[in-house]
């Protein structure tokens, strides 16, 4: 059986730190701007969500796996790669 999550388990998320050089964004505006890339890279999916929200609790069958902002659907899987709704790899 895979791991749902692969991640050091001695590491607590309070260890984790993001450096941010002096002078640009604060971790909290670099965080929405990640977010922001994310929602224009995957406009598919997040459409894809909000429907799917409309009729399955948390919008799939499997709500403890969801990841914010909202999942990536995916579209086809060929050989070793996956392919996204958003026609990303």
């Amino acid at each position: 059986m895979a791991p749902s999550l692969i991640a050091p388990t001695d590491v607590a998320a309070s260890d984790i730190k993001i450096h941010v050089k002096s002078g640009s964004a604060t971790t909290k505006e670099a965080l929405e701007a990640a977010k922001a890339r994310f929602v224009v890279r995957n406009a598919t999916s997040l459409k894809l969500h909000e429907e799917a929200v409309r009729s399955l609790p948390g919008g799939n069958t499997r709500s403890l796996i969801h990841t914010a902002p909202f999942p990536v659907f995916l579209k086809k899987g060929e050989g070793y790669q996956v392919f996204s709704e958003d026609g990303h790899t």
